[in-house]
């Protein structure tokens, strides 16, 4: 099973001096993350005005899913 890694998660902090507490955040996954990335590349390249959106969704999500291959193999790990 693989594990889910976050991006962004922040802890819980206090401002002591306005007496406020902010809860942590878990964060997004970073696959998402990577995808959103891959997302606003291939619309800046003109995807949008060739392809269909669900296409293009499609296609942000495979390079979002070669991102984690790539982190993943990059750290060592076997597959």
């Amino acid at each position: 099973m693989r594990r889910e890694v976050l991006a962004f998660p922040r802890p819980m902090t206090v401002d002591k001096e306005y007496n406020k507490v902010y809860p942590a955040q878990r964060g997004m996954k970073l696959h998402d993350y990577f995808a959103a990335k891959a997302l606003g590349g291939l619309l800046a390249g003109g995807a949008h005005r060739k392809q269909d959106p669900d296409e293009i969704a499609h296609e942000a999500f495979k390079l979002a899913d070669s991102m984690m291959m790539k982190r993943h193999d990059s750290q060592g790990y076997e597959r």
